[in-house]
């Protein structure tokens, strides 16, 4: 599902992604623990692709999640 969305400099850290779409750092650390976005780990950080973080995002809105929809509507009017 995620093969041809991957670049080579689409990996990035937490703040990053918070930065990215507008999420609380605490709430996105929670996600990726809990292994409901994903997340790979280079040594003790994690690293996200934020194409890949919108996609289950947006994935988890359209089935009904009102706090995943509210996070996601602001995910998706945040990109850049």
């Amino acid at each position: 599902m995620l093969v041809g969305m991957i670049h080579d400099d689409a990996f990035v850290d937490l703040d990053a992604l918070s930065r990215r779409l507008r999420l609380p750092k605490a709430w996105l650390r929670r996600e990726a623990r809990a292994g409901r976005i994903p997340a790979l780990m280079a040594g003790k950080q994690r690293r996200f692709n934020v194409e890949a973080v919108r996609l289950v995002l947006s994935d988890r809105a359209a089935e009904g999640s009102p706090e995943i929809a509210d996070r996601a509507a602001a995910a998706e009017g945040g990109s850049s």
